[in-house]
């Protein structure tokens, strides 16, 4: 499941970092738009002559900076509406996996099922590629004896092994190739003299 609900992670992280770069973005325009204004020098007020290029300009400056301001405060809202969303959902998919009973996980998991048109494109994908294995998933409510992760066997690889063997048991290929040497390891040491 954790490999699946990646892709929805790396979306959410993205536009976070969008956001704070936006942040970054309006507070060095304010800055630049602060300076522009302290650079006018002597402010006339009322309206700006177009002999007076000098203030036109200047104007005009400060006016394209408070324009990008505003746009990138309405994205970073858009933004921060879209992550909302996306997290609303995924506490909805955290609620399937917590269900005290069967019948309520999958009756949650039908819920969602039905408004994948509505959802985000990240929430969406994942549901569908849930719902192929969806009764393997929730096998962990069936039998209370099921652990709901595997994290404990994760941490316990991470934690106690060096990255070289980590590697060897990463893929099946090396899971076989390391049972086979032990199993011959057994045989020198406790059969053959």
């Amino acid at each position: 499941m954790q490999n699946l609900m990646n892709l929805v992670y790396k979306i959410l992280n993205r536009k976070k970092l969008k956001i704070e770069k936006l942040k970054e973005k309006i507070l060095k325009n304010e800055e630049n738009s602060n300076k522009t204004k302290n650079n006018q020098g002597t402010v006339k007020k009322g309206r700006i002559l177009k002999t007076d290029k000098k203030r036109q300009h200047y104007h005009q400056k400060i006016k394209n900076l408070q324009k990008t301001i505003k746009d990138d405060k309405k994205e970073i809202r858009q933004l921060k509406n879209e992550i909302k969303e996306i997290e609303k959902n995924i506490d909805k998919i955290k609620l399937v996996f917590n269900s005290k009973t069967l019948k309520t996980s999958k009756k949650r998991f039908k819920k969602l099922e039905d408004m994948i048109d509505e959802l985000p494109e990240p929430i969406a994908v994942f549901i569908k590629k849930l719902s192929k294995n969806f009764e393997r998933s929730i096998n962990h409510i069936k039998n209370k004896f099921l652990p709901n992760t595997n994290n404990l066997l994760e941490c316990y690889i991470g934690v106690t092994l060096p990255r070289y063997l980590k590697k060897r048991y990463k893929t099946l290929h090396g899971i076989k190739k390391r049972l086979q040497l032990s199993k011959i390891r057994w045989i020198k040491r406790n059969v053959l003299p």
